[in-house]
């Protein structure tokens, strides 16, 4: 994969989160979104890079722009929902989540080992950004912005891998795994993930890839552990209240 100019992969970044931003608020069409102005500064990024991407978002039928009267919402939910792809109660099954995990470690750790040579600065800081966020959210004890920046970590690297499948089946599996995971974890079992984070994150700067690879798979195994253990324990714990 070749290196797109900066403005242009910076874009489709915020792009990919703008339509995050739509997909998890569940925005209905026709519902205005912020101004320009406040959607850039809410974003952090520059109003050029905005309007590229807001180019983007326009051409793929994902938000209107009109002219004097602002941005609206012009589809409705991505076709990869969540309730599309999981049947009901899939949540309860521990095979579930660890078919969710194998997914990501068929994908994730080839991902990053790609991205490592590739990435600028400015897309590292962004990673930087989630990483400290997310050490934030412990400190404070905040189990779902723990959870958040996590995922979105994980979220941002599937964007800047320019594989838009990839990116959109990602958001999904994401924003599940949040919801499902805040109601088994705490934020005192979230540091030896953090830790995880900044250790891909240091081997993406030193543009180790395989590196990088070899611990997002180790990263991705021990989620992987940790929530079904979580999820087996709780079903236990649940049968033994009713047979008592």
């Amino acid at each position: 994969m070749g290196i797109k100019p900066k403005r242009e992969r910076r874009a489709n970044v915020v792009a990919q989160v703008v339509e995050k931003m739509i997909h998890q608020q569940q925005l209905s069409p026709g519902t205005r979104l912020p101004s320009e102005r406040a959607l850039a500064a809410q974003l952090g990024v520059s109003r050029p890079t905005l309007r590229e991407a807001l180019c983007i978002l326009q051409a793929q039928d994902i938000i209107n722009v009109r002219p004097g009267s602002g941005l609206y919402v012009q589809q409705s939910q991505n076709v990869y929902s969540s309730h599309v792809l999981f049947p009901a109660n899939f949540d309860q099954d521990p095979q579930s989540w660890q078919e969710i995990f194998e997914i990501r470690l068929a994908v994730e750790p080839t991902m990053v080992a790609r991205l490592a040579p590739e990435l600028t600065e400015e897309q590292l800081q962004a990673l930087q950004e989630k990483t400290v966020k997310m050490k934030q959210a412990i400190l404070q004890g905040s189990t779902m912005e723990t959870l958040q920046a996590d995922a979105d970590f994980h979220y941002i690297l599937a964007v800047l891998s320019g594989n838009r499948l990839w990116a959109h089946l990602l958001g999904v599996f994401v924003n599940f795994l949040v919801q499902g995971r805040s109601q088994l974890l705490t934020t005192s079992g979230q540091t030896l993930p953090l830790q995880d984070h900044q250790a891909i994150l240091d081997a993406l700067v030193q543009q180790n890839g395989p590196l990088a690879a070899q611990l997002m798979r180790i990263h991705l195994q021990r989620g992987m552990h940790s929530l079904v253990t979580a999820l087996k324990n709780k079903m236990q714990m649940n049968a033994e209240e009713k047979s008592n």
